[in-house]
């Protein structure tokens, strides 16, 4: 949300652990919020268009509650930028940052959470082998663990995200400090 109270949020595409989990991510107002994909699925604009309906819009009402809007940073994979994924986003109310460079990672601050949850994953590795069921289970309490022992810095990542589109621009869609 761009009203002063309100950081923008950014989301994120499925990220991989043993080739086998897919999880797609919202960073807002400082909280990792996080959705499984089922076993053996895969993003499709179909799909994310559902997740913009029933879980983006229930976090960002949970967050924010109904006032304003959320602006939305996200990848430039294609199942994002489709018909049925836009609409679904302007259905509620979610603004797409468009016009931002492809290859720059620093505007999009839930990298960050997502390296931060990573080491919570590392740091507690089992010895052997894992199911999915039990690395789903560690996942979650990494997510927790990261939105309650990081919760300062996950909400730094949300509001300094104006000072990362300017350092983007300056650095023409380069590397920057972030």
């Amino acid at each position: 949300m761009e009203d002063g109270r309100h950081p923008p949020v950014a989301a994120e595409h499925p990220q991989r652990r043993d080739g086998e989990v897919k999880i797609w991510g919202l960073l807002l107002n400082g909280e990792l919020r996080t959705y499984v994909l089922p076993a053996g699925e895969s993003m499709t604009m179909k799909r994310y268009a559902w997740l913009v309906e029933h879980k983006f819009a229930e976090w960002v009402t949970d967050a924010w509650g109904t006032e304003g809007h959320a602006f939305l940073v996200q990848d430039h994979e294609r199942c994002l930028w489709g018909a049925g994924p836009k609409e679904a986003l302007r259905a509620e109310d979610i603004r797409l940052l468009e016009n931002f460079p492809r290859s720059s990672q620093d505007l999009n601050a839930i990298e960050t959470a997502w390296r931060e949850v990573r080491g919570r994953l590392d740091a507690t590795q089992p010895r052997g082998l894992e199911s999915r069921a039990a690395f789903l289970q560690r996942l979650r309490r990494a997510v927790a663990w990261v939105n309650v022992h990081r919760a300062t810095y996950l909400r730094a990542l949300c509001e300094s995200q104006k000072e990362r589109a300017r350092a983007v621009l300056t650095a023409k869609g380069g590397r920057t400090v972030w």
